[in-house]
């Protein structure tokens, strides 16, 4: 074990022991003879600050992101300092740069999220007090109040009442975010995009709204399942705003820039390409999702359902293949692989199949992955 290592636990078990100033002492001598060891300083920097010692504290976390300067949890640390110090500008620049470093990190956009709403409490508090106490009300007693009825998931009772106290003026991010899921329940999806744009443009790294407006702008333009068995795209109905597909390719190309390997992503956005009949592009978002996740029986069923649509019968028949290892009562792929047997010239088999797929109940309850 290194030495600076031994340190470091030697300074923990005399902090756990009560005496954290013989501990940041420790610390402090081997930080004179290798002061290049972020490890140390980090463990300086958490200890100074349970200790109370924020200045020293913030130094040492200071240090260690510097001498780590990628790691974003340098600097959520030195956010998380900042907020007990109460220096609000310094804590949302440390945030920021957490999630310029980790922009997929939900934890630190939610958090940048509520500094930037105690920032502008900050600015209204030299306004008129009136006017101050209605802004309040708007961000945080309004969300608190929703809050508590999506918990009791009283959705519909949420909408009233956030309609009666004209949430939609709110520029307050959780808001809109809280109003979304409660439309989502209600099958509003009109609603459900109108909230999560709010929310996307606010926060243009939340990746979580980007997938969801990607979805819901595909549910809301009543994109129906690929029937294979005639052999071509049916639509139960159709497209009935294209502007809202546009946007959903847009959503989920933004939500893959700031997390390329999210698999709800991929998988939804490879659908809604296999829907279009982007027939390479849907192969090439599950082949990627295979790579990350090669026994997701799912992704496998979907992509042997393009290697149909191409005609390509013996890739798609391995797919099938694998995809019932790993799921063997996948009724939708049983009928799938007895179709492509009977492009293989192997009737008897495709015909018990059939069969097997028929005694079995569906699988797939959504083309969507949530």
């Amino acid at each position: 074990m290194p030495e600076f290592e031994i340190t470091i636990n030697q300074a923990a078990a005399t902090y756990r022991a009560g005496d954290a100033n013989q501990a940041m002492d420790d610390l402090h001598a081997a930080l004179k003879v290798t002061p290049d060891i972020w490890e140390l300083w980090q463990t300086l920097g958490v200890i100074a600050v349970e200790s109370g010692a924020l200045d020293q504290g913030i130094e040492a976390l200071s240090r260690a992101a510097i001498l780590q300067p990628l790691n974003d949890t340098r600097y959520e640390e030195l956010a998380n300092s900042y907020i007990l110090k109460e220096d609000l500008e310094k804590a949302t620049e440390c945030m920021t740069s957490a999630i310029a470093l980790s922009p997929s990190n939900q934890n630190h956009l939610l958090t940048l999220n509520k500094l930037q709403h105690q920032l502008k409490k900050e600015k209204i508090s030299n306004k008129d007090p009136q006017e101050q106490a209605l802004t309040l009300v708007l961000d945080d007693k309004l969300f608190s109040s929703l809050e508590t009825m999506a918990g009791g998931k009283k959705y519909f009772e949420l909408t009233q009442f956030a309609s009666n106290h004209e949430a939609e003026k709110t520029t307050d991010v959780r808001i809109h975010y809280i109003l979304a899921i409660a439309y989502e329940a209600l099958s509003q999806f009109d609603n459900v995009i109108k909230h999560l744009n709010f929310v996307t443009s606010a926060m243009p790294a939340f990746t979580k709204a980007f997938e969801s407006l990607g979805d819901y702008l595909v549910m809301n333009s009543r994109v129906k399942r690929l029937n294979l068995q005639y052999g071509a795209l049916i639509w139960g109905h159709p497209l009935t705003d294209k502007d809202d597909i546009t946007m959903a390719i847009l959503a989920y190309n933004k939500a893959l820039k700031h997390n390329p390997r999210s698999f709800r992503c991929r998988l939804n956005f490879g659908n809604l390409n296999f829907y279009l009949g982007n027939f390479d592009k849907a192969e090439k978002l599950f082949q990627e999702v295979l790579r990350d996740k090669p026994n997701a029986a799912i992704v496998r069923f979907n992509l042997a359902r393009v290697h149909e649509c191409k005609h390509n019968y013996r890739e798609a028949h391995n797919e099938l293949s694998q995809c019932l290892k790993l799921n063997p009562n996948f009724q939708e792929a049983i009928e799938a692989l007895a179709r492509i047997e009977i492009q293989l010239k192997k009737p008897e088999v495709a015909a018990s199949n059939f069969l097997r797929a028929l005694l079995l109940p569906p699988t797939i309850t959504s083309d969507l992955c949530k």
